[in-house]
């Protein structure tokens, strides 16, 4: 066995198979909650099926799925899904990782030009109301890097669960039904509207290296601005030019340091390109105070993890503690 990781109710498993060269992915979900009934299990694999069809559909490279099984517990009437695929190699962020910012610069651009080029065949495809006809979670984890014998490297995207595509009119966006309204359109966003996988993109990408966030930004305008018309891309770029973040980044270069803590404190209330960003507004704002190291990448992830979307309604005390520590990093840079 290479490797295990752990999802919100799925173990991913990566086996050696058959040679030394051969190896599968094994999804296991329903394991860790065991809160799949077998109705659920039967209708979540039909989904499955249908999303990876979808996908395929719009020419996203997937790997096929080799089985899809489900095996059911009649001693509690649970069951769960086992989901195998070909391994498609590493996934992005341990790639990223395992390179040097200098001398690897080349191959960074590569694998941001890639997601970018994977994410846009999903983001041109779109309903008449223009989101996404097919959706697409943006995580670096959700992408992998398979290099060849002869150093060729290409890129799958592998995320067949939870599926993300609409059925019966409306978007299927997690695991179990959202409740609060503020979940629905944080989701939707995320999943079916180009500009929400714009924004994962970006902000997985420059989680794992956050001095790269003008250069992750640079590129993935560069790349989505070739596939919108004029007009289109335009407004979004003038949008995004005043986003909360990046009008914190302008005052922490003119050392306006009271006006950046006013934000800190007020940005979950203003809206990302009509959408109540909430938490993600401040996940923005930690990756600027990593990209000017003001802040480890310890505290960092922490913060990330800290503010971990939860399926309620906005609460603006929950955060406040977590704004006021975000006020503490604010200070000019070493010289």
């Amino acid at each position: 066995m290479l490797s295990k990781k752990n999802g919100f109710n799925s173990n991913v498993t990566f086996e050696r198979i058959s040679s030394l060269t051969k190896y599968q992915v094994t999804k296991k979900i329903g394991v860790r909650r065991n809160e799949l009934a077998l109705s659920e299990a039967i209708e979540l694999a039909q989904d499955i099926t249908e999303y990876q069809n979808q996908l395929q559909s719009v020419g996203i490279p997937i790997p096929p799925i080799d089985e899809l099984d489900i095996k059911y517990f009649p001693e509690n009437g649970k069951a769960s899904i086992t989901l195998l695929t070909p391994w498609a190699g590493e996934d992005v962020e341990s790639v990223i990782l395992s390179l040097d910012t200098e001398r690897d610069k080349k191959t960074i651009e590569w694998i941001i030009k890639e997601m970018c080029r994977i994410t846009l065949l999903a983001c041109t495809k779109r309903t008449r109301n223009g989101e996404l006809s097919v959706g697409i979670d943006a995580k670096t984890n959700n992408f992998t890097v398979a290099i060849d014998n002869s150093g060729r490297r290409t890129m799958s995207y592998v995320d067949q669960y939870p599926p993300h595509y609409w059925k019966n009119g409306v978007p299927l966006l997690e695991w179990v039904p959202l409740k609060s309204a503020l979940g629905k359109e944080l989701n939707q966003f995320k999943y079916f509207d180009w500009r929400g996988v714009f924004l994962t993109l970006t902000s997985q990408l420059c989680r794992i290296s956050p001095l790269l966030k003008k250069q992750v930004e640079e590129i993935a305008i560069d790349e989505f601005k070739k596939c919108f018309t004029k007009s289109e891309f335009k407004e979004f770029h003038n949008q995004f030019a005043e986003l909360p973040w990046i009008t914190f980044r302008n005052m922490l270069s003119k050392n306006k340091l009271t006006q950046a803590k006013q934000l800190i404190m007020r940005c979950v209330h203003e809206k990302v390109f009509g959408v109540r960003y909430s938490i993600y507004t401040l996940r923005e704002i930690a990756l600027e105070l990593a990209m000017r190291q003001l802040i480890s990448l310890d505290e960092l992830h922490k913060l990330f993890f800290d503010l971990y979307f939860e399926d309620a309604e906005f609460m603006p005390d929950k955060w406040k503690g977590t704004q006021e520590r975000l006020c503490q990093f604010v200070r000019r840079p070493l010289p």
